[in-house]
């Protein structure tokens, strides 16, 4: 799974908004329409009615060709996964602080309460979006709690770019059990529900046989 890892900038994927959900499914419904078949049953079983298509798979596993949108979980190698996504955290670590030298941090308030126009507005937001390039389209989380793990130092950023590239936001078991982060909003998470979320995540696939992992981009329902 480690290979699937991109770098920790696209922790905030290009569907601003969106959760990345990685959807469980027995092996027993094989690979290609009956998987994604399968996927869209689970989603529905918790609310989400968008269909899935092969462009709705997770850029981590459809970045390359020769990457296939599903994996087994005899493939999945979650320490190797963790160590990528810590070590690509700490890069984007140290680019955010080359490129953020000079600008004012933001507010702790204004990332938890402000609206994306408050947010987008703030000298270092225009200047991390003028800076790096695509920034603008994955504002939705990197200018919330991603930036507030950002201004938290490098271990902070690297516990939540490990949780967020590994795990996402939800994980719908193979019985259909959503286990999810925060609300309806990715952006207004918090580092804390995402680890806690990110724990249970882990142990159930630890703990998984003879299934298959598919990671899309839907919105969820709001969290009750």
């Amino acid at each position: 799974m480690a290979d699937m890892l991109c770098c920790a900038a696209d922790v905030t994927h290009r569907h601003p908004g969106a959760h990345t959900v990685l959807v469980c499914v027995s092996d027993r419904t094989g690979y290609g329409p009956r998987l994604l078949n399968a996927v869209e049953r689970q989603l529905a079983a918790v609310g989400v009615a968008a269909c899935v298509t092969d462009s709705m798979c997770s850029r981590h596993l459809l970045r390359r060709g020769d990457w296939a949108a599903a994996v087994h979980t005899a493939d999945l190698d979650l320490d190797a996964a963790r160590r990528h996504a810590v070590a690509a955290g700490k890069s984007t670590y140290w680019w955010y602080r080359l490129n953020a030298y000079g600008t004012p941090p933001l507010p702790l308030a204004l990332l938890r309460d402000g609206t994306p126009q408050q947010i987008a507005e703030h000298p270092r937001s225009q200047w991390l979006r003028w800076v790096g390039l695509g920034l603008g389209t994955v504002a939705a989380e990197l200018f919330g709690i991603g930036l507030m793990c950002l201004q938290a130092g490098p271990t902070v950023f690297a516990q939540y770019a490990a949780a967020t590239t590994v795990f996402g936001h939800a994980l719908i078991t193979c019985d259909g059990e959503l286990l999810r982060s925060g609300g309806s909003v990715p952006a207004r998470d918090t580092l804390g529900r995402r680890l806690t979320y990110a724990g249970a995540a882990e142990a159930y696939l630890r703990g998984l046989r003879d299934a298959v992992v598919c990671v899309v981009h839907v919105d969820l329902p709001a969290a009750v």
